[in-house]
């Protein structure tokens, strides 16, 4: 009696993007997302002729501090970071000031954008940034205060 052999899955690859073993499942950074939009948002989107696309999009790269999408409005920014931590969000692993400490270096980081700059200066700091973003998420996870 010969036994059918099962075929092996191939192992799955990485996504292109992908700089860390834990960028999977949750955090991976290329996700699709579904999820029902509050009535309330998509009215204020609709009346406001905005979509809610655009505004998720620059609720999180203004949250982020990220460059390229970098609007000039530091209000915006800093309301953002006082919505973060008013909604409690990281306080069981840092304080408020590291909190605050953590978005200014991240801004710091997205400050840097070399504007009106040609392609072959834009890559570098790309590879630069991402460097950066590297060490600064090391630094903050292996804070002895955060729990593995």
């Amino acid at each position: 009696m010969t036994q059918k052999k099962q075929a092996k899955k191939p192992p799955a690859k990485p996504s292109p993007e992908s700089r860390y073993k834990w960028d999977k499942d949750h955090y991976q950074r290329d996700q699709t997302i579904k999820f029902m939009l509050p009535w309330q948002f998509v009215y204020m989107c609709k009346l406001t002729e905005v979509t809610p696309r655009e505004v998720l999009d620059r609720f999180m790269n203004d949250l982020g501090q990220e460059s390229w999408k970098r609007h000039a409005n530091d209000a915006v920014r800093q309301a953002l970071i006082d919505y973060f931590i008013l909604c409690g969000y990281g306080q069981k692993f840092y304080t408020e000031s590291d909190l605050r400490l953590m978005f200014k270096e991240l801004d710091a980081i997205g400050s840097l954008w070399p504007d009106d700059a040609g392609m072959k200066l834009i890559d570098l700091h790309a590879k630069w940034r991402n460097k950066y973003q590297d060490h600064w998420f090391k630094k903050w996870y292996r804070k002895t205060r955060r729990k593995p």
